[in-house]
């Protein structure tokens, strides 16, 4: 997957597609950029996964809780989660955030907007071992945890990927 001039790698995906960890654009040292529009039933999508790339030890996962769009980090085994207000039924709008700078951030526009604190503050420390997943039942979520997940059953219009490129290290003046 060829990066772009910026050192960026964008992707579109659509419900259904995997990308194995071989063929990802590389994780670690990165943050990573989510834009998603979807119609959103809570009678069938309230607890479903949107997005997963990674795995429990390094990777992140897009997902709907309850009704609530939920975005979970995981660093070394531990997770970082922040949620948004529960979604009525309709087109959904949702972009999201794994900066390089320790922040992570979702918005749903007109809806609720949401930060919270990476577990890093360069990228991702390490590459996962598992790859990228669209509309997946778990991914990296524990069933335990996420019993009533399912893969995301509704009509994505969009759903764009963007792994964000390494941080410029900035020469410090004499």
């Amino acid at each position: 997957m060829a990066a772009s001039p910026a050192g960026s790698a964008d992707l579109v995906l659509k419900i259904g597609d995997e990308i194995s960890a071989a063929e990802a654009p590389k994780l670690q040292g990165r943050g990573v950029f989510i834009n998603a529009a979807f119609e959103f039933d809570p009678a069938i999508d309230q607890d479903s996964t949107v997005l997963t790339h990674g795995d429990a030890q390094s990777g992140y996962a897009l997902h709907l809780v309850a009704a609530k769009p939920t975005l979970t980090v995981f660093v070394n085994g531990k997770e970082s989660v922040i949620a948004g207000a529960p979604l009525e039924k309709g087109r959904i709008n949702l972009r999201a955030l794994i900066d390089l700078g320790g922040v992570i951030s979702m918005a749903v526009p007109g809806h609720s907007e949401v930060l919270g604190v990476a577990p890093f503050e360069k990228g991702f420390p390490q590459e996962p071992k598992s790859g990228i997943a669209a509309g997946q039942s778990f991914g990296m979520l524990k069933v335990a945890k996420h019993p009533n997940s399912t893969p995301f059953d509704g009509i994505v219009h969009r759903l764009n990927l963007t792994i964000l490129p390494p941080q410029e290290i900035t020469a410090k003046p004499n």
